[in-house]
């Protein structure tokens, strides 16, 4: 009797610990999920690229912590692991394909890590896998799902009251795109994003408003104000469409449950009147005369009424497809669009600025994982649509929540085909997954907890998998985080010019392990091109250690991105700069192999024969240097940077002024014309056109002057410019720019008041010691 009441005992103790553990397991798995819904609100300037790079450190923190929990209860309690679906087949179907075409990637390196500026590698994508593992076998009700998207609402609102704050204190994220009535982002680094996440967050508003307390509905109304008012300040065209195309959605799929019909005819009626009203206004009030100034202060709203043919776009369409055609099987790997830009280049194509990412997730699957990625993508959101279907069939899910999950997908859907996915979008389609598998599960009959793994299986869940992701967090997010951070205290020491102390973070970065060095190589070029234009660096005690430095950074970079030219140019031109100096002479025929590989990759790419036709240049060897520019501009005529660039070799090098600037006056305008982008630049521009006599087009530079950012109290541009207006009779258009030069620099005002006034030239003042002082 007493070995049956401690055997009791001992069993019920043991009962007892295994749901304590189970339960701690859980702690740790929620955690990871709610956790990884904060990522959109991550933003510090502790790294470069911090709108998406701190985002998906924080991530895959996260998620790689808590995974082994979530691993380790899947073991003990059977009521956590995944249940098989069409959705999880199609998710690892996505997955495999992913990997199929990593294998055979154009650079397997580059399409498994991805680059920082944009995070959509391979690597970053598994975390997202792994976080909709733990969040659908961890939501079991319709009670979870609630909290789970009451949670996210709740983040989104955050996000958007970010918005709101930035547009009263444009300083608040350090954007100027607010003083300017331009576009805002907030914590999402791009107007687009910002918009489509905020389009997802209404979507879940509608899923909870069913069954909601009047109290919860009011909460919501105040989530979905601010959701709209962030929407308007990003301005976004795409997330707009897929606003209303999801709408509709949402009307069908309620039409298709023959529920709710007085809601459904109302909310038909509703979508078309605003449609046709949108419609009527675009077509025949937004683009009048009377209007301008106001859209010159609200470039936002603008943006959401201008609706044209965008040119650029179908460009990169029609390389992303060239890509598919080329490589139709398995494509050129994931994140791979760059690498078939420049294997395909076409010299129609050098007016885009934009050669790693297509604008058009459809097509960027196809270029980059061929026909047998895009059937595993197009599987995966119709077993997301089937899923759906299910659960509304068998009434685990209400028609409005269902209908919200239907639109919410197609909302995406639509919008990713203008844009490409980023870490907030793409922690919203998870989202949707693991709700809508969730949701499904929750209809089949409960699981029973099972029995505790046998022993080979608790040791794996508590030894070997915490084990592995310990490793990837540290070598795949720590590591490159902490390299990262040393990367941004060197800029900001170079930007306070304390070089020897940039140097030193520089080699703490480049000595610690990480798959990227992108912005290791971006600083160290940079700082280093600074360095040898001011003259600086064969004084620099230093100097020797850093030109070592950066030829490690590059090495580094090209032993994983040989067929990457855009980091190569930049990184030829600091070669070709240190070769100028006395430590770094023995640096010319490596400067002039790097420009040499990229025009053998890309033979017709304009850029990279202006790149080499500027070192020629620089070599002394003019005749190669005209004959570069020359072919580069035959190869495209209507493209009017490479005639630009020519027009500028013939006013510096071969020394026929008027020639050169009536050749460059001649390439700006269009489409494909040359189009200035910074304030010295247009300086430039305004000397070509007094040069080349072209008054009108002078006259034109106002408004662009007007939109120089104001950042900073510089003002040198906007002197000349009106300088070149003076010497071109255009006293008017002089005294505007002097204006908005006064407006940017009050300290001008005792140098620029006389000129105004009408009582001296600016050119006289220009030569006093009084303006030069400013």
């Amino acid at each position: 009797m007493e070995q049956e009441k401690d055997s009791s005992a001992a069993a019920q103790e043991a009962a007892t610990s295994q749901g304590r553990s189970t339960r701690w397991l859980l702690i740790i798995t929620l955690i990871g999920v709610y956790g990884g819904l904060l990522m959109p609100l991550v933003y510090a300037r502790v790294v470069v690229f911090p709108f998406v790079y701190l985002k998906l450190l924080y991530f895959q923190i996260v998620v790689g912590l808590s995974f082994p929990a979530w691993f380790a209860l899947g073991l003990r309690d059977a009521r956590y692991r995944p249940r098989r679906s069409t959705l999880l087949v199609s998710l690892l179907a996505w997955f495999a394909a992913m990997g199929l075409s990593t294998l055979f990637a154009e650079n397997r390196w580059h399409s498994f890590f991805g680059t920082q500026e944009r995070m959509t590698g391979l690597f970053s994508l598994l975390h997202f896998f792994a976080w909709y593992l733990m969040a659908s076998t961890t939501l079991r009700s319709s009670r979870d799902f609630r909290r789970l998207l009451e949670f996210q609402v709740g983040v989104g609102f955050v996000a958007a009251v970010a918005v709101l704050l930035q547009a009263v204190f444009p300083s608040l994220i350090g954007s100027i795109e607010a003083a300017k009535g331009e576009r805002l982002s907030g914590l999402l680094g791009n107007p687009i994003f910002l918009a489509a996440y905020q389009v997802f967050n209404l979507f879940c508003v509608l899923f909870l408003w069913e069954g909601a307390s009047a109290r919860r509905r009011c909460l919501y109304g105040v989530a979905v104000l601010a959701a709209l008012g962030a929407f308007a300040l990003a301005g976004s065209r795409g997330p707009l469409l897929g606003l209303g195309v999801g709408v509709c959605a949402c009307i069908l799929t309620l039409a298709w449950t023959g529920q709710r019909r007085r809601l459904v005819a109302s909310a038909a009626l509703a979508i078309g009147s605003l449609f046709a009203c949108y419609a009527l206004f675009v077509a025949f009030i937004a683009h009048r005369p009377a209007l301008d100034s106001f859209w010159s202060a609200h470039r936002n709203l603008e943006h959401l009424f201008d609706f044209q043919v965008d040119a650029v776009r179908i460009r990169l369409w029609s390389m992303a497809w060239s890509g598919f055609t080329h490589r139709p099987i398995f494509g050129f790997g994931p994140v791979g669009y760059e690498a078939a830009s420049e294997v395909l280049y076409r010299p129609e194509l050098y007016t885009l600025h934009v050669f790693d990412e297509v604008h058009n997730c459809a097509l960027a699957v196809l270029c980059e994982t061929g026909i047998v990625g895009f059937a595993a993508f197009l599987a995966l959101w119709g077993a997301y649509g089937v899923t759906v279907v299910r659960a509304l069939q068998r009434k685990v899910l209400a028609p409005l929540p269902g209908a919200s999950l239907l639109g919410a997908g197609v909302a995406h859907f639509t919008q990713s085909l203008f844009a490409f996915d980023t870490p907030a979008t793409q922690l919203s389609v998870f989202i949707l997954f693991a709700v809508a598998s969730a949701a499904l599960a929750s209809s089949e009959p409960a699981r029973e907890p099972g029995v505790p793994s046998a022993a080979p299986a608790f040791v794996v869940a508590r030894f070997a998998v915490p084990a592995v992701m310990a490793a990837v967090v540290l070598t795949g997010s720590v590591l490159p985080g902490l390299a990262s951070w040393y990367v941004k205290q060197a800029s900001v020491a170079q930007k306070e010019r304390q070089l020897d102390a940039m140097l030193a973070l520089l080699q703490s970065a480049q000595q610690i392990p990480t798959p990227y060095v992108d912005d290791q190589l971006m600083l160290a070029s940079r700082a280093m091109l600074q360095i040898t234009k001011a003259k600086k660096l064969d004084d620099w005690s230093e100097s020797k250690a850093a030109v070592t430095l950066t030829r490690a950074i590059g090495d580094s970079y090209l032993a994983h991105h040989a067929a990457y030219g855009r980091l190569r140019g930049l990184y030829a031109s600091v070669l070709l700069a240190m070769a100028k100096t006395s430590v770094g002479a023995e640096l010319l025929p490596v400067a002039e192999a790097q420009y040499q590989k990229n025009l053998a990759d890309s033979p017709e790419n304009q850029r990279y024969l202006i790149d080499y036709a500027k070192f020629c240049v620089e070599t002394g060897r003019l005749a190669q240097a005209e004959q570069l520019f020359r072919k580069a501009v035959a190869l495209h005529p209507p493209a009017g940077g490479p005639r630009w660039e020519l027009g500028k070799f013939i006013w510096n090098q071969l020394k026929r002024p008027e020639e050169g600037a009536t050749m460059m006056a001649d390439a700006t305008g269009g489409l494909d014309g040359f189009s200035p982008v910074s304030p010295p630049d247009f300086q430039q521009l305004a000397q070509v056109y007094w040069k080349a006599g072209r008054v009108e087009q002078l006259r034109s530079l106002v408004p662009a002057v007007a939109a120089f950012p104001p950042v900073n109290r510089e003002t040198d541009a906007h002197l000349a410019i009106a300088g070149y207006m003076e010497k071109s009779e255009l006293l008017s258009e002089r005294d505007q720019v002097l204006r908005l030069a006064l407006a940017q620099n009050p300290a001008l005002a005792p140098a620029v008041n006389p000129v105004l006034a009408g009582t001296a030239k600016l050119s006289e003042q220009r030569r006093s010691p009084r303006l030069a002082r400013q």
